[in-house]
């Protein structure tokens, strides 16, 4: 007897566990009439962060979409997936966002790239480059500070960790180099980066 109740009870505590996960198992789909692509997730206390690409679309009533870029993005969800706020960065360049972090105090940070279609201001150079790009945001989403490294060549954030004194951000770099501690890097190839930077 006392077995049969055992199995019981386990039976029951088994079937409770599998309809508790059943409730937090979710599909969801975010994005709009163009690519969106995440890169990287977080949790937070209170959801989820997706930073990637997000489209920007230009509709008019009467022809439909019009035009469509992508913007260094963040989504937050609730732990259910539904949205609660979903927000793009970056002004008129076009961007990715590449890895987002939650911070201790529940600021939420992200890096990336973002292109400068024009970095000599001659539009007929026809000439692109990538930028290293920050974005520390409060965990309601407000109060974005973005800051944007402007170097030669390309670089992009790749990942972000926390640290006592600030930030490191690993990058990639294409500019060339020549020094005494390697063999350089011909201008073109990729190398890898690490950026410091403070609270600030």
């Amino acid at each position: 007897m006392k077995r049969k109740i055992l199995f019981l009870s386990a039976l029951l505590f088994l079937t409770a566990c599998e309809e508790e996960n059943n409730e937090r198992e979710f599909l969801k789909f975010y994005g709009d009439a163009r690519e969106d692509i995440g890169y990287s997730i977080a949790m937070a206390d209170d959801g989820y962060l997706i930073c990637g690409e997000l489209s920007i679309i230009t509709r008019t009533p009467e022809e439909g979409i019009v035009a469509d870029s992508s913007r260094m993005g963040i989504i937050k969800t609730g732990f259910d997936g539904n949205t609660i706020w979903k927000k793009s960065f970056g002004g008129r360049f076009e961007g990715i966002g590449s890895k987002v972090v939650v911070l201790d105090d529940g600021s939420i940070i992200c890096t990336g790239y973002i292109v400068d279609p024009d970095p000599d201001n001659n539009p007929a150079t026809e000439k692109q480059e990538t930028d290293i790009f920050v974005v520390k945001l409060n965990a309601d989403g407000s109060g974005a500070l973005e800051k944007r490294f402007v170097s030669p060549w390309n670089q992009a954030g790749c990942d972000i960790l926390q640290t006592d004194e600030g930030f490191i951000i690993l990058a990639t770099t294409d500019v060339g180099q020549s020094d005494a501690e390697s063999s350089g890097n011909i201008e073109g190839k990729k190398d890898i980066l690490l950026l410091r930077l403070n609270t600030n």
